[in-house]
């Protein structure tokens, strides 16, 4: 996850490179035809073949029913987060054919946005996607926080990589989706927006 402070009236970039990550680890081989992995009981009934979704990897593929309370799961196989070919984590990921799409909103579900241009940035086998938002467009953004605002938390600005620990409740949202050569759609990042008010027009 990603805050963001967008001044407005700036043309704000922000570039989203893409990598491939780690294998899953478990405590069995993955060449084991099936293997079990302990879960949070779902509450509801699950049929073989559903796509049970684990941590920050790719779904795995249920091998067996699965029942509300059950605490374990058995999978067919296990996913990673690797592109097919590809043995290396930490490669950045061929882009070729890809498309991005990146939004505000003032909250989830908002009929109102404010749309980023996406574009391949560079060479597509770098895997970095540029996000522009116009000087027009962040213009256009209500401001939601002040100068006096831009330190919080002990002292941490608001653009600093560290997580916000507290933000003011009409911060603003935001996603990045990418959708692929074989049109598969992807969130890639999202986070919370601050629009710090323009002074100068």
């Amino acid at each position: 996850m990603s805050n963001l402070l967008i001044p407005q009236g700036d043309d704000f970039e922000l570039l989203i490179e893409l990598r491939h990550g780690a294998a899953l680890r478990c405590a069995v081989p993955v060449s084991a035809a099936t293997i079990t992995i302990k879960i949070v009981p779902m509450g509801a009934s699950m049929v073989a073949g559903q796509k049970l979704m684990y941590g920050d990897c790719d779904p795995l593929i249920l091998a067996e029913n699965l029942a509300p309370t059950d605490t374990t799961a058995i999978v067919t196989r296990v996913l990673t987060r690797l592109e097919p070919g590809t043995t290396l984590a930490g490669n950045p990921i061929n882009v070729t054919g890809w498309t991005g799409y990146s939004s505000i909103r003032g909250y989830y579900g908002s009929p109102t946005s404010w749309n980023f241009i996406c574009n391949v940035f560079g060479n597509p086998i770098n895997g970095t996607f540029s996000l522009l938002l116009p000087h027009l467009i962040s213009a256009a953004i209500p401001g939601n926080c002040t100068a006096q605002q831009i330190y919080l938390i002990n002292g941490f600005a608001l653009s600093d990589t560290r997580t916000w620990d507290t933000l003011p409740s009409n911060a603003y949202v935001w996603d990045f989706d990418t959708v692929d050569a074989n049109a598969r759609r992807k969130r890639r990042e999202s986070g919370s927006v601050l629009v710090s008010s323009e002074v100068t027009l």
